[in-house]
């Protein structure tokens, strides 16, 4: 036979119709059929551009005679309305300038594809009607074919539907076996069914479902929504099928909307993955639980619905979203939600009311619960559960609201702009911030020790219990009467700037008003129990936290403390105003606390309707103000509290300023430790420290000197080593080797002038101490020189430069730099053994420094700039020996400097300082011992050290005289001091390149009990003679 028997049990075998196809084959064998162990071979052929009939089977439509098997290829035809009618074959391949192709699948015809299926590259979707049977079998797929079904449609195997759009009509059908998939196929089913019950895998997914059929989906998964479409189903989706079973799934995945509006009957559950699954119908949902992994669960039914489904809401990032259409209910229960879930429920359009009933009988994790838009109700303790249970959040935004009716429940964290409403419940709040309502006849009480936050107009009538932590009302509370007491886990807090009912502090309760400086207003009584405390903040400008009640006031104890470090700058002998009762103050405080004041002592004042708080200045009983009059005392002086000499110079200075200055009152009012923080910041001891810094500079420019009229130390570096040469031009015999002859080495004479500089960079830190703080710098500079030898005694020179210190002072926010440029003369002289070497500089000084000057209740900024100049003069006198191939030098030096500061005004606020020219002279002393030796006598390269102790005195602890703008008082302030004794060490290598020219690289450093100086030096000579 050339066709094989049909065994799929699909169809009845027509043999009329074989035996017409086996003749049209056997027509067709002298046109070349090839067959093959009693089978035709599958061929591939292409629809004629102009065939003869629209018939599919007649050979002559095709390129090779012959109606293909394998691959049906189409192109460019006159004809693209083909009857397909009784047509098996593997692939049909449309290609790019296919045009729109038609197949019609007559009543009681089959059209079998069994290859890859349809292949479609051109623009224009392939038509398919089929009213007959049509099968998809192996890994063949519809592609995106447009089927019009009203016969039958069979997709086996592994084939797929792919992006094919197939309405049915007519009862069609549409069956999937084995592992066949739906892919991202649109199903229009209007009348008919689509049946996935034979297939042997879980489950399988389609783009879309929609229309008034039947969809069978056995004990199958059925995936819907990946193609993104809306889609409605009036039709039902129901368990069995062609082979029966029970335990159906529904799955709404991708970013559409598949609305159900039938009476669904599957019972395996649905899950919501993405896209939003609109309800029209109590039963849309079949049975089982509702399992939200992500996207939307919205209501459309009418009136009052209930969903009987259990609501799952599984662990995970994506928002889960319920709500119900405006005007309408919905009632569901829920089984477990899980950690991490985002629970929202209504949106902005959906404002209808969703009522959580039954119990969460499956627990619950860790989630928040946002209500967009709509009621959140309570139809039974299940959302109190929910929200005391895992809820982390609840966000009420504008126009939401929740009504929990009687239920009490607790808020971990309470935000939005919406409605909080009860009617006998307690709301147990922790924190948040919440500028909404919170409504009806409720309890709030105000837990834990974080602080939360109300800024809407709340009209609870129930009253307000702040138990734990801080209660902030900027809005209104004026209907609820407030009590601040404590729980077993701590103590409350009431603060802000809004109105509450009437006011109870009771023990260990606290009322903070303002959130800054501001005003709590009490619609009603306020009272103070034993216990409690009254925290208010003042400024400079008499302003304080109140207490504004429209009752009465009745004080039994309590105690008013002022704020520690909230800010300094308080009026003195300016009464603050605390307290005011319409109806009159009754009783009084126990008193004050807080502050901790150095300088001034808090007193209480009643009147009859208010209550004032005073600074008062204290008095030291030890120090007379009159010594005619011992009984009367002195105020204590700012001073008292200086632990430091700067400290107490500045004091003195701050407080000749007198009271009503800006500097006078912010030290006024500080404790202890916030006036020795401002007398530092104050000091500007920056500019004695930068004293300190032109020190060291000065030694950079002394020490590179010496170290030029050093060099060379006695005969010097040779040049390169010269020995024996061949004598290359001696008159040799012939054919004889020529001898090495001695050649003896010419010494030649010391160039007489030379040209010399040097590089260096230095970094050091000086410690504090204990008076001054620390400083750090860093120096970079050079020095260019030239000399010549007058006779064979003495050498004379000069050199000039340039440095650039950068220094920072951490302790006091201080920082500058300091821009040298210097000049010198310098000579030495030689007397067998013994060297004297001696020089003098001057330079100018650029000193830039800029001051941040922080301190409780203070902050201001300065910056200067002035010039200086420095002169010193040196000296240095050292005796040369050899011994075991070293050259040692013991060596006696000394120098003496005076440094001029010139005078400055800093910019800036009122801690702008002025500063006073002032000269200071340090001189210092150095005893030590030099070395060097060649490294080796064929290589002109030598090491030299020094080790030596350097002594200190004069002002070795720099000052600046300075005064506050706009004070005749001047006081002086010490900067970072010298170090009287200090190690001095140096090593480095010369290495001569030529007899005219030697390159050198040390190191030098400087190490005192609290400076250590670094640095690290390059230098270059190069001699020359004049003829």
């Amino acid at each position: 036979m050339l066709f094989a028997r049909n065994d799929r049990g699909e169809r009845p075998i027509r043999l009329h119709k074989h035996l017409l196809l086996a003749g049209t084959a056997l027509a067709a064998l002298p046109l070349g059929l090839i067959i093959c162990s009693g089978e035709v071979q599958a061929q591939d052929a292409t629809w004629l551009a102009t065939p003869i009939s629209n018939d599919w089977r007649l050979g002559a439509n095709w390129s090779s005679g012959i109606a293909p098997l394998g691959t049906a290829i189409f192109g460019e035809s006159d004809v693209t309305s083909l009857n397909v009618t009784d047509v098996n074959i593997g692939t049909l391949r449309f290609d790019a300038a296919a045009p729109a192709y038609t197949l019609t699948n007559g009543p009681g015809g089959y059209f079998e594809i069994t290859g890859a299926g349809i292949v479609n590259h051109s623009a224009n979707r392939l038509m398919i009607a089929n009213s007959g049977q049509m099968f998809f079998y192996n890994a063949s797929m519809a592609d995106s074919a447009i089927i019009a079904n009203s016969g039958h449609i069979r997709f086996r195997n592994t084939s797929t539907a792919a992006a094919a759009t197939i309405t049915t009509t007519d009862n069609g059908s549409i069956f999937f076996g084995e592992e066949a998939s739906g892919g991202q196929a649109r199903l229009i089913t209007q009348s008919g069914l689509v049946d996935i019950s034979w297939l042997t895998s879980s489950g399988m997914s389609v783009g879309s479902i929609e229309g008034s059929g039947t969809y069978y989906i056995s004990s199958k998964a059925l995936t819907v929504g990946g193609n993104g479409l809306s889609t409605t189903v009036s039709g039902t989706i129901q368990d069995g099928g062609n082979r029966g079973g029970t335990g159906g799934s529904l799955i709404k995945v991708g970013a559409g909307t598949l609305t159900l509006s039938g009476a669904n009957t599957y019972t395996g559950g649905t899950s919501i993955e993405a896209g939003t699954l609109e309800i029209q119908n109590p039963s849309a949902l079949g049975s089982g639980n509702v399992t939200l992994k992500g996207g939307h669960l919205r209501s459309d039914i009418a009136g009052t619905a209930t969903l009987a489904n259990p609501i799952v809401v599984r662990a995970g990032d994506p928002v889960r979203t319920i709500s119900a259409a405006a005007g309408q209910t919905l009632n569901i229960n829920f089984n477990f939600v899980g950690n991490g879930a985002v629970l929202q429920f209504g949106t902005a359009s959906d404002t209808g009311t969703v009522s959580i009933g039954g119990t969460v009988s499956g627990g619950y994790g860790i989630y928040w619960i946002d209500v967009a838009g709509g009621t959140l109700k309570a139809g039974s303790r299940a959302l109190s559960t929910l929200l005391s249970g895992g809820a982390q959040a609840l966000t009420i935004r504008e126009n939401a609201t929740v009504d929990l009716a009687s239920y009490d429940s607790t808020f971990f964290d309470l935000r939005g702009r919406g409605t909080l409403t009860g009617n006998g419940a307690t709301f147990s709040i922790s924190e948040g911030a919440f500028d909404g309502n919170i409504s009806g006849n409720t309890t709030l009480k105000k837990i834990t020790p974080v602080t939360l936050t109300l800024n809407g107009r709340n009209t609870l009538t129930g009253p307000t219990q702040v138990l734990n932590g801080l209660l902030v009302v900027n809005g209104s509370l004026a209907s609820s009467p407030v009590s601040v007491s404590h729980d077993t886990h701590g103590s409350g807090t009431l603060g802000g700037t809004g109105t509450v009912g009437s006011l109870s502090v009771l023990s260990r309760g606290t009322v903070a008003p303002g959130n800054s400086i501001g005003t709590l207003t009490v619609n009603g009584n306020v009272s103070f129990a034993p216990g409690s405390t009254y925290a208010l903040e003042i400024d400079k400008a008499g302003r304080a936290d109140r207490i504004a009640a429209s009752g009465a006031a009745t004080l039994s104890g309590g105690t008013v403390r002022i704020l520690p470090d909230q800010g300094t700058g308080y009026a003195e002998n300016s009464p603050y105003l605390i307290l005011t009762a319409r109806n009159g103050v009754k009783g009084t405080f126990a008193g004050t606390s807080g502050g901790n004041f150095a300088f001034v002592t808090p007193t209480l004042a009643y009147d009859d309707d208010k209550v004032t708080l005073t600074l008062v200045r204290k008095m030291d009983p030890d120090e007379p103000d009159n010594p005619a009059d011992p009984d009367e005392p002195r105020p204590i002086r700012f001073h008292s509290v200086a632990e430091t000499v700067n400290q107490y110079r500045t004091a003195d200075a701050v407080e000749a300023l007198g009271s009503g200055n800006h500097l006078f009152q912010a030290v006024l009012g500080s404790s202890d430790g916030a006036a020795r923080q401002a007398f530092d910041a104050l000091s500007g001891e920056a500019h004695a420290s930068a004293m300190s810094v032109a020190y060291e500079d000065s030694r950079l420019v002394r020490e590179a000197i010496l170290t030029r009229l050093r060099e060379p130390m006695g005969a010097g570096l040779p040049s390169l080593a010269q020995g024996s040469y061949a004598a290359a031009y001696a008159a040799d015999r012939p054919g004889a080797a020529p001898q090495d002859i001695a050649v003896p080495s010419m010494g030649l004479d010391p160039h007489r002038f030379a040209l010399w500089g040097e590089g260096f960079g230095s970094w050091a830190k000086v410690a504090s101490n204990g008076n001054a703080a620390s400083l750090e710098t860093s120096t970079g500079g050079f020095i260019l020189g030239a000399d010549g030898a007058l006779d064979p005694v003495w050498r004379l020179g000069l050199a000039g430069g340039f440095t650039r210190t950068s220094f920072d002072i951490n302790g006091r926010l201080s920082s500058g730099t300091n821009e040298s440029v210097f000049g010198a003369l310098y000579g030495s002289g030689s007397w067998g053994a013994f060297s004297l070497r001696l020089g003098a500089a001057y330079a100018w000084h650029d000193v830039d420094i800029r001051r941040r000057v922080l301190f409780p209740g203070f902050a201001d900024a300065t910056e200067t700039s002035y010039d200086g100049w420095s002169a010193q003069g040196f000296a240095e006198l050292g005796y040369r020996f050899d011994l075991a191939g070293v050259q040692f030098e013991p060596f006696i030096g000394g120098s003496i400097l005076r440094l001029h500061t010139g005078a400055f005004q800093e910019e800036g606020g009122t801690a702008a300082l002025t500063g006073f020219g002032q000269d200071q002279d340090l001189a210092t002393t150095t005893l030590g011992l030099r070395a060097q030796a060649r490294l080796s006598a064929d290589v002109p390269l030598a090491i030299r050290g020094m080790l030596g102790w350097r002594h200190a005195f004069g002002d070795v602890e720099p000052e600046a005289l300075l005064a506050f703008a706009g004070s005749a008082a001047g006081f002086a302030v010490s900067g970072v001091p010298v170090d009287r004794d200090a190690l001095a060490i140096e090593a480095g290598l010369d290495w001569k390149a030529s007899d005219s020219l030697s390159l050198g690289v040390a190191y030098a450093g400087q190490i005192g009990a609290r400076a250590q100086d670094h640095s690290l030096k390059g230098n270059l000579v190069w001699r020359f003679a004049t003829h």
